[in-house]
């Protein structure tokens, strides 16, 4: 298992269905949001990625 130490995955809830992972939460920064994108990818089988996830101001 791969472990990414740049992503908080604390508040960060992941749902799936039918091969479309949905990211909903809070991260600390963009880059932050887009690892998390990248990292939903890097699963086998995921067809779509939802990123709905919300950068804390």
């Amino acid at each position: 298992m791969r472990t990414n130490t740049d992503v908080n995955a604390a508040q960060i809830r992941v749902h799936t269905k039918n091969a479309i992972v949905t990211l909903e939460g809070l991260v600390a920064n963009d880059t932050e949001k887009d690892m998390a994108e990248f990292d939903a990818w890097y699963v086998f089988g995921v067809d779509k990625v939802i990123n709905a996830l919300v950068v804390r101001e």
